[in-house]
C-alpha cells in the first residue's frame, strides 16, 4: 500500500506543541503510513513563532529542539514558489509544498484556507476531518 501524503500548516504544529499533541501527530503518521511533508519556509515560520514572547512563555523547550523533533518524522523538500492565490498570501508556500510533494491534503486550522475547500486536487481540511479519514481522533 502506498503511503498517503499530507502537508500540515504551521498553525497545526504550533497548536500541537501548546496542547501536547505533537506525539499524537507522530504516532498517527506512523500508524497510518502518512508522509508529512515540510520545507525550509515552513520551518522558518515555525521557528519565528516559537521565538515569539507568547510561545517562549508557554514552552520550556528550545525552538531548535522542537524543529529537530519535527524534522525527525517529516519529509523535508525544497519548493519552487509560484502559487499566488491563497486566501492568506503568506500561506502561498503551503500550496507550493503540497504541489511539490504531490499531496492531496493540506491540513489547517485557518478558516480562510478551509473555505477554499480545494485547489486543484489538494483538499484543504481541518485536522479533525483528516484524522477521521483514518478512523482516528484529533
Amino acid at each position: 500500500m502506498q503511503a498517503d501524503k499530507a502537508v500540515f500548516d504551521t498553525n497545526i504544529y504550533l497548536s500541537a506543541i501548546l496542547s501536547g499533541k505533537l506525539p499524537k501527530i507522530i504516532q498517527f503518521a506512523a500508524d497510518c503510513q502518512i508522509l508529512i511533508y515540510t520545507c525550509p519556509e515552513l520551518f522558518d515560520e515555525i521557528e519565528r513563532n516559537l521565538k515569539d514572547d507568547f510561545f517562549k512563555s508557554k514552552i520550556n523547550q528550545p525552538p531548535a529542539e522542537i524543529i529537530d523533533l519535527i524534522k525527525d518524522f517529516t519529509v523535508e523538500i525544497e519548493i519552487v514558489q509560484r502559487f499566488d492565490r491563497s486566501a492568506d498570501m503568506k500561506d502561498n508556500f503551503l500550496f507550493d509544498l503540497a504541489y511539490s510533494a504531490k499531496s492531496y491534503y493540506l491540513i489547517t486550522h485557518e478558516r480562510a484556507l478551509q473555505n477554499m475547500k480545494h485547489v486543484g486536487e489538494i483538499q484543504i481540511v481541518s485536522p479533525h476531518y483528516f484524522f477521521r479519514l483514518f478512523d482516528k481522533k484529533w
